[in-house]
């Protein structure tokens, strides 16, 4: 929680308020499997780090540097779960949006990917003494959902696919009034959330934990959203109804 907080007041993706922070609590709170698997809150952990790293790259320093952070973080997460290196892809989109012409910064990525390698191959032969490898089964996706049938999974994705839906409406409506540095956080962001979802549809495991992936960046927009909503009684309507939905959902599942 405080790493994201960090994330969207250092970066100015929102001003200082708690919404972003308020909706990533109130989304976990819907699923109580998140806490349960260890590997995906530490991809989680990871994946934070770099889209940190990802969100300063608006400023314009060290953009090499941040890449390179970006992409390293990406590696380790993909440690504790495979699907997690499809998180590259923002790196990439990144490049695209920050400095698409300098040919290095698109392969500065392969060699935090190369690194990472040889670190868990060090780590590999001294404990196991075999080559680092990721067995086939835990790549291959399942794509079987039965996990997610029960009312209150689906409940609660409802009401995150809501939110990222409606946060997009008002955000794109209001795109061409904002400066570049914000409509560029929004696409990665949107670039970023669908990324997760991809890695949730083509888990190995398909878990439920794995929702928290694209928790993250739908929390953040969810901020957005209700930052610049004028309305402040709309504003009160849906985060009193969020409350309460999300602990009917958080209680039934304990209940039922």
């Amino acid at each position: 929680m405080v790493l994201v907080n960090f994330i969207v007041h250092r970066n100015k993706v929102t001003e200082q308020n708690t919404y972003t922070l308020f909706l990533f609590v109130a989304f976990t709170c819907m699923f109580p499997e998140i806490y349960t698997d260890y590997q995906v809150l530490g991809a989680s952990l990871f994946l934070l780090l770099a889209l940190r790293r990802i969100m300063s790259m608006q400023s314009g320093k060290a953009l090499k540097q941040k890449i390179f952070d970006a992409s390293l973080w990406s590696c380790f997460a993909f440690l504790c779960v495979p699907q997690s290196g499809l998180f590259l892809l923002l790196v990439w989109a990144s490049v695209y949006f920050y400095q698409p012409k300098v040919i290095s910064n698109w392969a500065i990525p392969l060699v935090s990917v190369f690194c990472v390698y040889i670190l868990a191959t060090t780590v590999s032969l001294f404990s196991t003494n075999q080559f680092y490898h990721v067995a086939i089964q835990e790549v291959l996706p399942q794509f079987n959902f039965l996990n997610f049938y029960k009312w209150q999974i689906l409940a609660g994705v409802s009401v995150l696919l809501l939110s990222f839906f409606l946060s997009l409406a008002l955000l794109f409506k209001n795109m061409q009034k904002s400066v570049r540095n914000f409509r560029v956080s929004v696409y990665l962001l949107l670039t970023a959330t669908l990324i997760c979802l991809g890695m949730v549809v083509f888990s190995a495991k398909n878990n439920v934990a794995e929702i928290l992936f694209p928790i993250i960046p739908i929390s953040i927009l969810g901020g957005n959203y209700l930052e610049q909503s004028r309305k402040r009684w709309k504003n009160e309507v849906l985060l009193w109804g969020l409350i309460l939905g999300c602990f009917s959902i958080y209680f039934s599942s304990f209940l039922l």
